[in-house]
C-alpha cells in the first residue's frame, strides 16, 4: 500500500468516471450510472439523485447523458460542467446541482456543444478549468497517445492543444489552487500514476506510484487557497 495514500472507504459503486470538488463548500461531487451525487469524504460513499441527467438537446439533436467522463467547477461562478462520451465527438454540458439535471438552454438555447476532435480523435477522458483564469482544458486519449487540450468552454472548439510525452492511459486531470494542472492514469495495465502536466507544453513530469486502488478514474484538488490546508 502506497504511504502517500489514505484509503477512505468504498464508495458503493465501481462506476464513478468524473469527479469535482466545489470551490466553496469542498463538497465533492460525482456521477454514476448517469445520476449526479456527493461522495463522503469521510466514509468514500456514493449518494446519488433520484432522476437521471436524462436527456439533452442542441444543434446534433436529442441525446441520452448516459456516460459522464469528465467533471469540473468553474471557480468564477461555481457552474459545474460534464463532458459526455458520444461516438462522433463527446458532448459539453452544465449541471444544475439543485435537481441533478442539466441547465437546459444553457448554450444560447441549446443544452450541450460538442467538442472538436483533435484530428479524428474524439475521446474525451476528463475536463478540469484552471481556477487562475477559467480556462477550460482537458485530456483527450486514444490508444497511449494523450493531447492536452484547451478548449472553448461556450463553443466546444479547440482553442490549443499539445501531444503529451507519456506512453501512459490517462483517465483523469484536475487543477491545484496555484493553477499546476494534475493528471492520473496508468502506465501498462497494472502500474498507476499521479503526474504533474505543464498545460503549455503537454509535458508529464515524474509520476507519484498509486497502489491503494486500481483503474484510478478522476483528480481532484483544493480550487482557492485555505489556510493551513497544502493542495
Amino acid at each position: 500500500v502506497a504511504t502517500n495514500e489514505v484509503t477512505i472507504g468504498h464508495a458503493g459503486t465501481n462506476n464513478i468516471n468524473g469527479i469535482a470538488l466545489h470551490p466553496q463548500s469542498n463538497v465533492l461531487y460525482g456521477v454514476a450510472g448517469g445520476r449526479l451525487g456527493i461522495i463522503d469524504t469521510d466514509s468514500g460513499r456514493f449518494h446519488g439523485a433520484i432522476v437521471r441527467i436524462g436527456r439533452v438537446r442542441g444543434p446534433r439533436g436529442g441525446k441520452d447523458v448516459r456516460s459522464v467522463q469528465g467533471l469540473t467547477f468553474d471557480p468564477r461562478n461555481e457552474q459545474l460542467y460534464a463532458s459526455v462520451s458520444k461516438s462522433n465527438r463527446d458532448l459539453l454540458i452544465k449541471l444544475d446541482l439543485r435537481t441533478g439535471l442539466p441547465v437546459y438552454g444553457a448554450f444560447d438555447g441549446d443544452d450541450y456543444v460538442s467538442l472538436d476532435r483533435i484530428g479524428r480523435h474524439d475521446n474525451v477522458k476528463d475536463i478540469a478549468i484552471d481556477p487562475v483564469d477559467s480556462a477550460l482544458y482537458a485530456v483527450v486519449t486514444t490508444s497511449r497517445t494523450n493531447y492536452i487540450v484547451r478548449y472553448d468552454a461556450d463553443t466546444g472548439g479547440v482553442v490549443s492543444f499539445r501531444q503529451g510525452n507519456l506512453d501512459a492511459h490517462v483517465e483523469g486531470l484536475g487543477f491545484d489552487a496555484q493553477g499546476q494542472l494534475w493528471a492520473v492514469g496508468s502506465l501498462g495495465s497494472r502500474f498507476e500514476f499521479l503526474w504533474p502536466v505543464d498545460k503549455n507544453t503537454g509535458y508529464f513530469g515524474p509520476g507519484v506510484p498509486l497502489n491503494n486502488g486500481t483503474d484510478y478514474e478522476g483528480v481532484e484538488c483544493y480550487s482557492v487557497e485555505y489556510p493551513g490546508l497544502s493542495p
